[in-house]
């Protein structure tokens, strides 16, 4: 998408073989609070946190609610 910044994801999903639905899931993921991402890269996240938790759930676009859902403390 960076190439292209007017390619849908619908063109996108259709372009790498993947439904709409499950690329916007992934893609979603680039609205989690820095700090988040570092600490689940170092392997700090909670323990039951799992990668479907930020899939099936919303993501607060406010970091300090997304660390409150996802049990990072707030």
């Amino acid at each position: 998408m960076n190439k292209n910044p007017t390619e849908t994801i619908s063109s996108l999903a259709r372009k790498e073989n993947l439904t709409r639905a499950y690329l916007g899931r992934i893609l979603r993921l680039n609205l989690l609070a820095p700090d988040i991402v570092e600490a689940i890269l170092a392997g700090r996240q909670p323990k039951d946190l799992r990668l479907i938790d930020f899939m099936r759930k919303e993501i607060p676009i406010i970091w300090e609610e997304q660390k409150e859902r996802f049990g990072f403390g707030g």
